[in-house]
């Protein structure tokens, strides 16, 4: 088999593993940087989890328009390749990218292994036989998104202890790049979800159910959510709204590099500003979950509301000047 490695470049995103990844295998792609600036501004929070994404986290995989996306189900694995470990060398050399849910108990790298049984997607994107591994990202240790290596007998096992998975679990995600894809920026998808994001409402196109509270009501949840915490604070949160903040600053600095916006404003200073404070909120909830003080739990209530109320006003600022 040899070996094969796909190309990964600069991740954008670090809270979840498929934005992550995607964002970081297509970033070789022309154009695809606009994909993501027209995309990641609202969040939601799920009522049913309690977990908070971006606005269009079930339809990522699908809706970039830079990647075809398969799935294999196990039951075509299993009648067709001896071992798994085959199926996905052979997607790799057929350049498909790889996300695959495994059991992270059997994965060295990972701070479950021999431990406890989790079952999280990994995504893969190379694999060297001579060494007898893939190539991966996802988050490990302290919960960081990481590369890795995971050696082949690793792999085996963990996506084969699934024990009566769903499918969901079971199936096999391929992504397959596209090059030479007409796409652009849309000013005016982005003005929206600036509006819905301020006006707590699903994104048009992507969230219509129940179950979901979006937008800057979501955050305003969160800071609730801080008061009434006990041993632990789930950091996944503050993460996410640190990435949603490092990318719209970096996506106003591509509005006034290319003048759909009024560099005047200095709307790109301001979002550093955004960003640097909610990593400050990130590494707080890092911190409580080691010191347990309910003066942070204070610090972290008051901060947000504070950032959340000055940074709407900015916002509604920013829709009203983005040059449509």
């Amino acid at each position: 088999m040899g070996s094969k490695i796909l190309y990964m470049g600069e991740s954008k995103l670090t809270t979840h593993v498929y934005g992550a990844s995607i964002t970081a295998a297509i970033s070789d792609i022309d154009n695809s940087i606009k994909w993501v600036y027209n995309n990641y501004i609202n969040i939601f929070y799920r009522t049913k989890t309690k977990d908070y994404f971006f606005d269009f986290f079930f339809f990522e995989e699908h809706s970039c328009p830079f990647l075809i996306f398969n799935t294999v189900p196990r039951t075509t694995i299993q009648s067709s390749y001896k071992e798994v470990i085959d199926f996905l060398c052979k997607s790799l050399d057929d350049e498909h990218y790889i996300g695959i849910v495994l059991d992270k108990y059997y994965l060295s790298c990972s701070p479950y292994y021999l431990s406890t049984h989790y079952y999280h997607p990994v995504f893969i994107y190379g694999y060297d036989s001579n060494l007898l591994v893939f190539y991966g990202c996802d988050h490990n240790r302290d919960n960081k998104f990481e590369h890795f290596m995971l050696s082949f007998d690793e792999v085996e096992k963990s996506y084969w202890s699934l024990m009566n998975p769903s499918i969901y679990k079971s199936r096999v995600n391929l992504f397959t790049k596209l090059a030479n894809v007409e796409y652009d920026l849309d000013l005016r998808m982005i003005k929206n979800a600036i509006s819905a994001f301020i006006n707590s409402e699903a994104t048009p196109k992507y969230y219509t159910t129940s179950g979901h509270i979006f937008g800057s009501n979501a955050v305003l949840h969160l800071a609730d959510s801080i008061l009434l915490a006990d041993e632990y604070i789930d950091a996944r949160p503050f993460h996410l709204l640190w990435d949603q903040k490092k990318l719209m600053k970096e996506r106003l600095e591509y509005f006034e590099k290319n003048k759909f916006i009024d560099k005047g404003k200095n709307f790109s200073t301001i979002y550093d500003y955004f960003s640097n404070e909610y990593l400050k909120l990130r590494n707080m909830s890092l911190k409580y979950n080691i010191i347990k003080s309910e003066r942070i739990l204070a610090k972290m209530n008051s901060n947000l509301l504070l950032l959340t109320a000055s940074e709407l006003q900015v916002l509604k600022e920013i829709e009203a000047n983005i040059y449509t």
